[in-house]
């Protein structure tokens, strides 16, 4: 302990030479700032309030100049039973239900599961329970009632609001939507409302389906938009299957969906990549914008697909496809995948067009290759033989992009003669030989840029 001066104080002490904490927590009551000193200074601060016995606190925030907000606390353990029990989890609301947990306006969580609490209420045995889901459900039909029958009254005609919009897209349900006229089946996450500047208010759908980037399997996302000015003119209701992306319950197709998907989606799997196949049908292909093309708004924009028929041999590549777009779909691996979620599309390069597209599942074939194509060859056998052997010997490496570890392992074999002296069948029957698809260009195609 330090020694008293003459005049009985403590000698001041230099700055930071006690080794020790000093804690304060500073707070705000009735507008006044409180700075309070704490002894334990790692103790988490506890506000203080009588609220946690209560097993709903109703807070509702009336500011100037905004619109009225309202939140409701969940400390019922009845209640958060119910909910684990019924909800077992939901996407946008971060909790296990296992502690008190806060929702806000306009309550989706409790809307979308309304018909199923009420069956659990309905069927409690426990006195308690009973009547901590009794307050519960005054709660809602006080402040979600109103709302809540009419956006039902809608959906039972099949139609729905913008601002109603979300009731009808639950996550964890099923969702449907069309690719060129093929149907394809979603996981609903989540819906939530944005904005655009220059486009206005749209709601944004979050769903999952079954992908194969060409190396994993695996849960990919995808995002729908429904703009507001585009499909809800003045506000009014559109029919629901007149979205671009709507819960399977209001599709019209029967029960022999899903069994018709799990085989598409089983082939979408079964597919390889680098194999030639045969197709016929309607494509996309990717037209990428310009080298000098940038918009900020819109940074990761890869081109526009546009339609066109394919007729012919194309290659399958969906890792090449990922690789050179700079994409990664698959966010969460599966072992065991789910086939009626595959989409109806696959990636593949089509020779013809030069171009990478979109090919359907339902429309790709095993390729048909013409036998003892080296019989049609008009060349010495000397001649023949070695072009075979240098054919059928070269396999294209699994790390092409690895150059330095491919360097002098490429094969080019220069073919010279008149016009009409073979070039191009011996080019043709080297592809048919070799089961490989062949990729015929010009001078005047190398040297173009990208438009």
């Amino acid at each position: 302990m330090p020694k008293a001066l003459s005049n009985g104080s403590l000698p001041a002490q230099s700055t930071g030479s006690k080794c020790e904490f000093k804690a304060y927590h500073e707070t705000v009551k009735d507008g006044v700032p409180i700075s309070e000193h704490i002894l334990e200074p790692f103790a988490e601060y506890t506000k203080h309030s009588d609220d946690s016995s209560y097993a709903l606190v109703i807070k509702r925030s009336f500011r100037e100049g905004s619109s009225k907000k309202t939140s409701l606390t969940v400390n019922s353990p009845h209640i958060l039973k119910a909910f684990r029990d019924v909800i077992r989890s939901y996407d946008p609301v971060v909790s296990d239900f296992t502690s008190p947990l806060k929702l806000e306006a306009p309550f989706t969580m409790l809307v979308h599961y309304w018909d199923e609490l009420d069956e659990y209420r309905k069927a409690l045995c426990d006195t308690d329970g009973r009547k901590h889901l009794d307050l519960l459900f005054e709660f809602m039909e006080r402040e979600l009632g109103s709302d809540h029958n009419h956006a039902l009254k809608m959906i039972q005609k099949g139609q729905i609001s913008f601002d109603n919009a979300w009731v009808i897209y639950r996550p964890g349900d099923i969702l449907y939507q069309e690719f060129m006229g093929e149907p394809w089946l979603l996981v609903c996450k989540k819906a939530v409302y944005e904005e655009n500047p220059d486009d206005g208010s749209y709601l944004e759908i979050h769903a999952v389906y079954t992908d194969d980037n060409g190396t994993t399997v695996g849960d990919a996302p995808l995002v729908g938009k429904l703009w507001q000015r585009l499909l809800f003119p003045q506000g009014a209701p559109v029919a629901i299957t007149g979205l671009a992306i709507y819960p399977r319950k209001f599709a019209s197709a029967g029960d022999s969906l899903e069994r018709r998907l799990k085989a598409r989606g089983e082939k979408f799997l079964a597919l390889k990549d680098r194999s030639t196949v045969r197709y016929d049908g309607l494509a996309e292909w990717l037209k990428p914008p310009p080298f000098d093309y940038y918009d900020p708004s819109d940074c990761k924009f890869r081109g526009v697909w546009l339609p066109y028929t394919e007729t012919g041999r194309v290659i399958l590549d969906r890792k090449t496809f990922g690789e050179e777009q700079r994409m990664s779909h698959i966010k969460v691996k599966l072992a065991d995948p789910k086939p009626w979620l595959c989409p109806p599309y696959t990636m593949g390069y089509a020779p013809s067009q030069k171009r990478w597209v979109r090919l359907l599942v339902q429309n790709i074939r095993d390729a048909d290759w013409i036998p003892n194509t080296w019989d049609t060859l008009v060349l010495p056998e000397k001649e023949k033989r070695l072009l075979r052997s240098l054919v059928t010997s070269h396999e294209y490496p699994d790390n092409p992009r690895d150059q330095a570890q491919q360097k002098g392992k490429g094969l080019v074999i220069l073919l010279h003669g008149t016009p009409g002296s073979g070039k191009t069948l011996t080019a043709e029957v080297a592809a048919e030989a070799s089961q490989k698809a062949l990729f015929a260009t010009s001078i005047g195609e190398l040297n173009q840029a990208s438009t």
